[in-house]
């Protein structure tokens, strides 16, 4: 995850858990159990999710619109049985 972070982006972005990479329409994670939770790494993927969804859909979204959107769906939850 790291090397190739650095090899597409010249940063090991050794503090995320992941990141969407417009260019190449790749959604990328890293877990590491001993230092992230599952909820964690699930909020890291629904956060960059919404990324890579909306980049298909809207060119030209203001980045606050991007990010306050991404933040949000990143803090969903799954309720079953509704």
């Amino acid at each position: 995850f790291h090397s190739y972070a650095e090899l597409t982006t010249d940063d090991r972005v050794e503090s995320m858990l992941g990141y969407y990479l417009p260019r190449y329409r790749q959604l990328l994670l890293y877990e590491d159990k001993a230092d992230a939770s599952l909820e964690e790494t699930r909020r890291v993927l629904y956060h960059e999710g919404f990324h890579q969804f909306v980049d298909g859909l809207i060119q030209d979204l203001p980045p606050w619109v991007n990010e306050g959107l991404a933040e949000y769906f990143g803090y969903a939850i799954e309720v079953s049985g509704k």
